[in-house]
């Protein structure tokens, strides 16, 4: 039964549900119609009925009395008879029985020549005392079949059925019928064109709503085939709608926009995935050198391979290095990691002037040779961590010194656009190409020798992780042969300079070019 359900479509089940709702309006209409149009044909004939059996009644109860009182005709049947004729149609059917049960008067209905059957009396038919007086019609209310009146047979094989009601007279009792052979073909007919029409409607019906239904779910089929087509690895498979508002297109549009966003996050994270197995990678890369050196010269001092103190000192130094070393590259992926957890970082107003000022006395300590260029205009207050934008000008100063021939000129400079304030180091070295630019926040990346020196390939990398960690960007322009030059813009605190908050030693002015040679 489980199985059954399950291989059952939608549209089988729309199908066989609107069939079947089909099916039960048109019974109900045919039964509907039917019914009022036999409630209609029988309370005509009794009507037709009641109207004789008064004529006849009057005739036998009243007249017939009056005329044998003052013996104006002979009272004998014949005359009875005759009479009856004359008050009654030839439709009805008069029969009078007396006390004893026999009939004494027998009218047939229909012609004189092929006259009808007599119809057969019944013994639970109960006469009333006097005619009905009920009349069917629109004003009389809806028809209801009377006691006195019962459908009954005909003597003989002829089949031929009744509609009779009796009434006593003095004569004993008056029998009043009408035959239902009309009544009786007429709803025949009926019901042969009710179920005619019913089965032509039905399937012309079911052929609508069978075409609508496959036209209707057309698209639901294409969405379930490109579904299928999905699960299968076809990311980029899209869903065809319509211009429409109808239900299925904004489903279709809803559906190709969550498409959309599963296939970019499915791209981000291989993407992410990817640059972290680059990342462990290269992390690994980066650890072992510093690793093996240690490893090595251990080694060697382990087993007394150098004979004098002086190579030993010297080989103790270059451990020392090596470890330095590691432990700066390790405190790096630690900051880059916690950076990349989201977490959040100090928001207190800092002058990127005095950053900027701080990271070119550093530098001018490092490469006292280096012609570096102060360029700012006074304090540009923005909304950053302290130390962590000290980091980010000594990384992107540092990168300048590292990657630029001895000697070439650097220029570090802080401002605003109105929104942002903007640290800027510019160098004049070979600079980088378009390709190579794409690359440089990368991590662990390096340019090409023209690009001289070492690092680990993580400065740039942490410059722009702290800078979107303030809500801020890292950019570099690179202009091969002339430099480059990079960028680095955090949101202001409000304007050009700070807030009234901002300890006095933050906003103290810089000279606009300073130069530290």
């Amino acid at each position: 039964m489980t199985a059954t359900r399950r291989r059952w479509s939608l549209r089988r089940r729309l199908t066989v549900s609107m069939a079947i709702v089909l099916v039960a309006a048109l019974a109900v209409a045919n039964v509907i119609t039917y019914s009022s149009l036999r409630s209609f044909l029988y309370g005509r004939l009794d009507d037709q009925i009641d109207g004789a059996q008064l004529k006849a009644y009057n005739f036998l109860a009243i007249r017939l009395p009056e005329i044998v009182a003052h013996r104006h005709h002979p009272s004998g049947l014949r005359f009875v008879r005759s009479q009856l004729e004359d008050v009654v149609s030839p439709d009805i059917y008069l029969l009078v029985i007396n006390r004893s049960g026999q009939v004494i008067v027998d009218q047939p209905s229909g012609s004189v020549s092929n006259p009808d059957p007599r119809p057969l009396v019944p013994a639970s038919l109960r006469p009333t005392p006097f005619p009905r007086s009920h009349h069917y019609g629109a004003l009389a209310g809806a028809y209801h079949s009377e006691a006195n009146a019962a459908d009954v047979g005909s003597i003989g094989r002829s089949g031929v059925q009744y509609r009779e009601s009796a009434v006593d007279v003095p004569q004993g009792v008056l029998i009043t019928a009408a035959s239902l052979d009309s009544t009786t073909k007429t709803l025949a007919s009926l019901l042969r064109i009710q179920i005619i029409a019913s089965l032509l409607v039905l399937g012309v019906l079911v052929g609508i709503v069978l075409f609508e239904l496959r036209r209707g779910l057309r698209p639901l089929e294409t969405m379930a085939e490109t579904t299928d087509a999905i699960a299968t690895g076809d990311l980029a498979r899209r869903v065809s709608v319509g211009r429409t508002s109808s239900e299925i297109d904004r489903l279709g549009h809803a559906l190709n926009d969550m498409l959309g966003r599963i296939e970019g996050a499915f791209s981000e994270k291989t993407a992410s995935e990817e640059r972290l197995r680059q990342f462990v990678a290269d992390a690994s890369h980066e650890l072992r050198t510093p690793l093996t050196s240690i490893r090595g010269y251990t080694e060697l001092l382990r087993k007394g391979a150098f004979s004098d103190e002086a190579s030993r000192e010297r080989a103790l130094q270059r451990v020392e290095r090596e470890a330095a070393r590691m432990g700066m590259l390790v405190s790096d992926l630690l900051l880059l990691a916690r950076l990349d957890q989201g977490r959040p970082l100090e928001s207190v107003p800092v002058d990127l002037a005095r950053v900027a000022a701080d990271a070119v006395s550093d530098a001018h300590a490092v490469d006292p040779g280096r012609r570096i260029v102060l360029a700012t205009e006074g304090p540009v207050v923005v909304v950053g961590d302290r130390d962590r934008l000290n980091q980010v000008a000594h990384n992107l100063v540092r990168n300048a010194l590292e990657h630029t021939p001895p000697g070439t000129p650097v220029t570090v400079s802080a401002d605003s656009d109105g929104e942002r304030g903007i640290l800027r180091v510019a160098d004049e070295g070979p600079g980088l190409s378009s390709e190579a630019a794409a690359k440089a926040f990368d991590r662990f990346w390096r340019d090409h020798p023209a690009r001289t020196g070492g690092g680990s390939g993580l400065g740039l990398s942490i410059v722009r992780a702290i800078a979107e960690a303030l809500g801020g960007t890292a950019t570099m322009r690179p202009t091969p042969g002339q430099g480059a030059t990079f960028e680095v813009a955090i949101p202001l605190v409000s304007g050009r300079g700070g807030p009234p908050g901002v300890p006095d030693a933050s906003r103290r002015a810089v000279r606009p070019e300073r130069v530290a040679t």
